[in-house]
């Protein structure tokens, strides 16, 4: 007997299913009817002009500093009387102002009637309104009209529609998806080892590159002069000093297996632009590694920390693998590969410290800082919570900075470019009528941790407010600054994995939410100019999945797919607003005075529909792997 909620989606289902291939079928009936186009914005293909006359030796006189000089031998080929054809690159435009090619139709114009000086005229693959042509001419006039055209819709288009009609399908008929226990079980650890595999091999963003041949470097030249001989020895375009010298001192560290494995082989690790640039598989294996025990060590930390905040034992199971499974820490930490995780964990002991009211939370503090300046946002207010002596506090903060500030005056680099430096720029420079937002706001946090009397709260009570400052600081770094970087995002993964099991009432509220601000997120990571683009990913052939597959790709990045989407500013505009606003009702919804007591029920089952964290991954994933088998 079919229940009544299978029903109803089979009500649903159906039509939009009809509706929607009815809708593909009128699309492609206007579509191919012949319209009237023209051709223009004809521009010489210096490249395969050259190749077509056998004069590729030539580049070598026309290259000053490393770069051609393609105005000199655009001249060189047009004044050359033995250079006799000319490839052109052309685009198709349209008078007509609907039907045209765009995110839906591709265009395919009617090439047969060209004039004869356009010779082996083609269009590029895919319904591109781009195409190529040879001549003799050495001069094509501006345009060249009456060429008819009709449009069909594009196969990515459809290919994304039946992706859409299957998943619903399945994520309501697939009884994994109407599976619920009371913890993470054994394929719930499965999927997130097949998704974290899959970023292994598929991508690595370029930051990491940069910092660890600095970091392997550190063992090879005097300590006591780092910045000035590791960049002599091994650097180009970046300098060392990105970063301040006791984060190298702990990458160092880490990193030290890749020296040993580096004089075994004798090898020299020289940084992303020095002209011998080169890293292998084992190498990027090691990172990301590197960065999974690190996610696996903080997600075991916020288990521990869940059960000091008075959640049981499945819960705080829940906690830690909501937290490793969500896009906020994935995407970061093994599609970017950037190393804020390590931040992350080193925070995350000295806030388990710092619940259990043991002041080795200072020394942890003062390890994470240097890493990223974030954590010092929130180690003021949490000092201000518990502590209300004046000189106390001061002395806390001293002691907590004061190991930063020693090795930046010792160990300062003649040309300075901190990053950590830069960043907090980034976040006290937004501003309304000359105040910046961010200290304003920062400034009324600090006020309230220092109003609040920790004797007016029960044990737990204090904890989740702990918990909720520190959220609301971090939220306050990533949305409240003059340049919305995509990777900070993670810093505030812990603490949302964590507010969410506080709030029974709204805790499916809390999923969605999530899963709009993760979705948002990756769609604004995929659109960026140089986080998920071949391009970036080409630079670095030891990435297995580029190394085995990718010789050429068609499309550099997600605008290039849909340009008409992810080129239009208001649509970006709505896409970021989108992701703000479900981050501040995340922070609206978990204000401690709104759940007062710790009401989650231990025994409640988690429903696997929460497996919908894993799209906007997964949406990430696919594009790449698209991006680089598209031809």
């Amino acid at each position: 007997m079919i229940s009544k909620n299978k029903k109803l989606f089979l009500k649903i289902y159906i039509p939009f299913v009809i509706i929607t291939i009815i809708a593909l079928i009128v699309l492609q009936i206007l579509g191919s009817k012949k319209r009237v186009g023209y051709l223009t914005d004809f521009n010489l293909e210096i490249d395969r002009t050259l190749e077509l006359n056998n004069l590729n030796d030539i580049r070598k006189d026309f290259t000053v500093d490393g770069k051609l000089d393609e105005e000199s031998i655009k001249n060189y080929l047009l004044t050359n009387e033995d250079v006799t054809n000319y490839i052109y690159h052309f685009r198709i435009r349209y008078y007509d102002k609907v039907f045209r090619n765009n995110d839906i139709y591709g265009v395919y114009p009617d090439l047969s009637n060209l004039p004869d000086y356009m010779e082996n005229a083609e269009m590029e693959k895919g319904g591109s309104p781009y195409g190529n042509f040879i001549s003799d001419k050495k001069e094509i006039e501006e345009k060249i009209d009456n060429v008819n055209y009709v449009l069909k819709i594009k196969f990515d288009f459809c290919l994304i529609l039946i992706s859409v009609i299957i998943l619903i399908f399945l994520t309501n008929n697939i009884n994994i998806f109407n599976y619920s226990s009371l913890s993470p079980v054994r394929l719930d650890y499965i999927l997130f080892g097949i998704i974290v595999g899959l970023c292994f091999f598929s991508y690595i963003y370029s930051d990491v590159l940069v910092i660890f041949p600095f970091s392997v470097n550190f063992w090879n030249v005097n300590p006591v002069n780092f910045f000035y001989e590791v960049y002599n020895k091994v650097g180009s375009y970046h300098k060392p000093d990105d970063l301040p010298y006791l984060a190298y001192v702990i990458y160092a560290m880490l990193y030290f297996p890749l020296w040993i494995y580096s004089k075994v082989r004798g090898i020299t690790y020289y940084t992303w632009h020095h002209p011998n640039f080169e890293v292998g598989t084992l190498e990027i294996m090691y990172i990301k590694f590197l960065l999974l025990f690190f996610v696996l060590a903080s997600s075991y930390l916020l288990y521990k920390i869940s059960k000091k905040l008075g959640l049981y034992e499945n819960r705080s199971k829940w906690v830690g693998f909501i937290f490793m499974s969500s896009p906020f820490t994935i995407l970061p930490a093994f599609v970017i590969s950037q190393v804020e995780i390590i931040m992350i964990f080193f925070t995350l002991l000295a806030i388990s410290d710092y619940l259990d009211n043991n002041r080795r939370y200072i020394l942890w503090f003062s390890i994470a800082i240097p890493l990223k300046l974030f954590p010092i946002f929130i180690f003021i207010p949490l000092t201000l919570l518990r502590e209300k002596n004046y000189i106390k506090i001061i002395i806390n903060i001293i002691i907590v900075i004061l190991p930063y500030i020693i090795t930046q005056i010792i160990f300062k680099s003649p040309n300075p470019s901190n990053r950590n430096i830069i960043a907090l720029q980034t976040i006290v420079d937004f501003k309304i009528i000359g105040a910046s937002i961010f200290i304003i706001i920062y400034g009324f946090i600090c006020l309230y941790s220092f109003l609040q009397n920790k004797d007016s709260y029960d044990k737990y009570e204090f904890n989740r407010l702990v918990i909720y400052t520190i959220l609301f600081t971090f939220s306050l770094v990533v949305l409240v600054n003059s340049f919305f970087h995509l990777y900070w995002i993670i810093i505030i993964s812990p603490f949302i994995s964590l507010v969410i099991f506080f709030n029974d009432k709204y805790f499916k509220l809390n999923i969605l939410l999530e899963f709009i601000a993760t979705f948002c997120y990756a769609l604004m990571l995929s659109y960026s100019h140089t986080f998920i683009t071949m391009g970036e990913a080409t630079r670095t052939k030891s990435i297995p999945f580029i190394k085995l597959f990718v010789k050429s790709y068609k499309y550099n990045n997600i605008r290039d797919i849909f340009p008409n989407i992810f080129q239009n500013a208001n649509i970006m505009n709505i896409i970021y607003s989108l992701f703000v606003t479900a981050i501040i009702c995340i922070l609206i919804i978990n204000f401690p005075k709104n759940n007062k007591s710790l009401s989650f029920d231990s025994e409640k089952p988690i429903d696997r529909k929460i497996y919908i964290r894993f799209i906007p991954t997964l949406f990430i994933i696919f594009l790449i792997w698209y991006l680089g088998i598209k031809k």
